[in-house]
């Protein structure tokens, strides 16, 4: 039986679902063939060409759906969503804007542009659109999810504790993310606490996913107010369940740092012509949790500075200039690893800056603080031979403690067991002396104990290396106006403190096998205490 363009479209985009691609795509391109001056086959195309990761294409499609009918308002927001993943940002926000703008009272239309902002990083001007939408629906519960969130990422505490109230508030049985980020707005006490009423959530029948936020929500309040052992109790219950969740392969991640160290060796390292990019980005990288952030708000106090605070732009650059060598290479035993020692670094330079430009504008230097990058530092000094490596260190079994109790969103994998966290801790701990050895003067240790201790004396040091001027105000952090959507949203609006160091003492019986295994290493005594 013969389909009709529109049965076909309706085909195509089921099948897109159900990930037989090559069957859509075959539809997409007969229906594009049948209705040339269609804005629906054009959006089909698009969806298309994004499963295919042809975003090129993609975007090319969406702006000739928009063209030819742009009263559709998701049609505009597909073009701003394609327009981010395409690392334009700006555009991106201009065509959210047009949309919200020609759509004042749809609900929806208003959360998607707060959405696109969000997604660019712009959460200070996200919230207009939440505000917008929380007029016409302040009930709504997807606006109040997301201006919870938005108000914790801008420091506003008493709004985003508000709409999380008001969002727990309504007869919904998802509410673990929300019961988590209310432990995480403020310290709790013991006269004032949610203890009872999670340990209530927790009783009842609930999906992974609740009872993993609902154990970690738990652990947070019961360390606030010194509980330590049934805390960690209940972050050992969540990280459990998160572990069975996620798709974790730790013996390919060594291998993947191992191949690096092998590949990297000196003399293919310094076979490696430089680019003459004159950029100096700032790359900040370690592990997670181990004042990456904080950092990140010292420097960006500086004129001139723009930060990306978290992004895959770098891995990105660089996975798709080594990936079109490949393509183009007549050696079939070629993998990413060998084809970055041949590809032009020039390249990943102009692929980063265009990124960096189209999500965040023009700038004298950016600040890139994604801890994974420390798996590139080869690369960045290769694409950026100006650029600044900043190397955040912490006692290794601080670091551990406080990625383990971190509930991530989908990143860290390695967190959520001990003896795969002080694996992976090894790992990078060998990869990282591997560059720095490689780079002699590129790369700057930060001990965090010594700038949460010294403040001054280490901002300066940080300062000198970057090039900048210093002044007393890079480390009055908690000053600074702009937003902070990391894990770490809520600790920047504080003064530079020294609580959380030795804070994994609280635990150490329930440490003894990351601490044991850490001293096999030779990165801890038996004590603890670091020894390199």
């Amino acid at each position: 039986q013969r389909m009709n363009p529109l049965e076909k479209i309706d085909l195509a985009m089921k099948l897109l679902t159900e990930g037989q691609v090559q069957r859509a795509a075959q539809l997409s391109s007969q229906v594009l063939g049948e209705l040339p001056d269609s804005a629906t086959s054009h959006y089909l195309a698009c969806e298309v060409a994004i499963v295919q990761n042809r975003l090129k294409q993609a975007l090319e499609h969406i702006n000739q759906a928009v063209s030819i009918d742009d009263r559709q308002p998701q049609l505009l927001l597909k073009k701003a969503h394609v327009e981010v993943m395409c690392r334009q940002g700006l555009l991106a926000q201009e065509t959210a804007s047009a949309a919200a703008a020609r759509f004042p009272d749809d609900v929806a239309v208003q959360l998607e542009a707060a959405q696109v902002f969000s997604q660019c990083g712009n959460h200070a001007d996200a919230e207009a659109f939440l505000l917008k939408a929380g007029e016409l629906d302040p009930k709504n519960p997807k606006f109040l999810f997301e201006f919870s969130t938005n108000q914790f990422f801008l420091g506003k505490t008493d709004k985003a504790e508000e709409a999380v109230s008001d969002f727990l508030a309504l007869p919904l049985s998802a509410k673990g993310r929300k019961l988590l980020l209310r432990a995480q707005l403020r310290k709790q006490t013991p006269e004032n606490n949610h203890v009872d009423s999670i340990r209530k959530f927790l009783a009842g029948q609930l999906p992974e996913s609740e009872r993993v936020n609902g154990n970690y929500a738990l652990a947070r309040e019961l360390e606030d107010i010194g509980e330590y052992s049934e805390s960690f109790e209940a972050l050992q219950s969540g990280a459990a369940i998160q572990r069975k969740r996620v798709n974790f392969n730790l013996a390919g991640e060594l291998k993947n740092i191992n191949d690096l160290i092998e590949t990297f060796q000196p003399e293919a390292f310094a076979g490696i012509p430089e680019s003459t990019a004159t950029d100096r980005p700032v790359f900040i990288v370690g592990m997670p949790r181990t004042g990456t952030t904080l950092v990140e708000r010292i420097i960006r106090q500086h004129e001139g500075a723009r930060s990306a605070e978290e992004s895959y732009d770098f891995t990105l650059a660089f996975s798709t200039v080594i990936n079109d060598f490949i393509a183009g290479s007549l050696d079939s035993d070629m993998n990413p690893l060998s084809a970055a020692l041949q590809v032009d670094y020039n390249e990943i330079a102009r692929n980063y800056r265009n990124s960096m430009k189209g999500m965040y504008g023009e700038a004298e230097y950016y600040i890139d603080k994604t801890p994974f990058n420390f798996l590139y530092c080869g690369l960045i000094n290769k694409a950026f031979p100006k650029a600044r490596i900043l190397h955040l260190v912490r006692n290794p079994m601080d670091t551990c403690f406080a990625v383990y109790k971190t509930l991530f969103s989908k990143a860290y994998y390695f967190s959520y067991d001990l003896s795969e966290l002080a694996d992976y801790y090894v790992a990078y701990r060998r990869l990282m002396d591997h560059w720095r050895g490689l780079m002699p003067g590129a790369i700057l240790d930060v001990k965090y104990e010594e700038l949460v201790s010294n403040p001054i004396d280490v901002s300066r040091q940080i300062a000198d290396f970057i090039g900048i001027e210093w002044s007393e105000r890079l480390i009055e952090v908690q000053e600074i106006e702009g937003a902070s959507s990391t894990a770490s949203a809520a600790q920047v609006r504080e003064p530079i403190y020294t609580s959380s160091v030795d804070l994994w003492h609280h635990y150490a019986i329930e440490l003894e096998p990351l601490r044991e295994r850490l001293t096999a290493a030779g990165i801890v005594d038996a004590s603890g205490d670091p020894l390199v």
